[in-house]
């Protein structure tokens, strides 16, 4: 059975400061993949549902009786987000104890291979560095992992459909596999999305062809 307090979050601070290994690449958190709206541009929410797990927050506003939660204090930039959101409703702050959902996905943009950290800002009152979790009676609590946190990222350009670093017929094949044989998909979806149109098709193996073959364009947005 619920407890409404026990079970309750009344405001929760997420700090994010980022920073990686290759100073010659490009990595951020850029506002428009990480919308705090949850209505507008829903795809690059940070409130979406992602990889076949339900957000929460998005499920009460698909409610559509005013239960989704409000963002409150934001801050995106280059290098680092922070976010503060809390419920507006007494029912809004029930979470439900155990629940296996997403609260929040964040999306990193990077243009090379490179290690990603991701580590925590300071927090008044007692300054420890990680994200921060307020119930109904005011009382805090916190993740029982945390950051630090690294990330190896590989970048793998589009047409680089089978993930080994080189475009060339082999990823022809294997799109054509994929397609047309049940075959395993792109490592990635952009590197099977070759002519940038989000979809994966036959116009992206005739793309490719006519890069490799043809000196078509080669594969990206423009």
């Amino acid at each position: 059975m619920t407890d409404l307090v026990i079970d309750s979050l009344d405001c929760v601070y997420i700090p994010f400061d980022i920073s990686h290994s290759n100073p010659a690449a490009y990595c951020s958190v850029l506002t428009r993949r990480n919308r705090l709206q949850y209505a507008f541009d829903t795809a690059n929410s940070i409130f979406r549902h992602f990889g076949g797990m339900r957000n929460r927050l998005m499920d009460l506003y698909e409610q559509g009786n005013g239960a989704e939660w409000k963002p409150g204090v934001s801050d995106i930039g280059y290098d680092r987000f922070n976010l503060t959101i809390g419920p507006w409703g007494t029912q809004d702050q029930a979470w439900w104890e155990s629940s296996r959902v997403l609260f929040a996905t964040m999306t990193l943009v990077v243009s090379d291979t490179m290690t990603i950290l991701i580590k925590g800002e300071s927090w008044p009152p007692d300054d420890i560095e990680q994200v921060v979790f307020c119930r109904m009676d005011g009382v805090y609590y916190r993740p029982q992992q945390n950051f630090l946190s690294f990330f190896k990222i590989t970048h793998l350009p589009r047409g680089d459909a089978n993930g080994d670093q080189v475009i060339n017929i082999a990823d022809v094949m294997y799109m054509m596999n994929y397609l047309f044989r049940h075959g395993t998909p792109p490592v990635t979806f952009e590197a099977g999305d070759v002519n940038c149109d989000n979809d994966h098709g036959i116009l992206d193996v005739v793309y490719l062809i006519n890069y490799l073959y043809k000196n078509g364009n080669s594969p990206g947005c423009p």
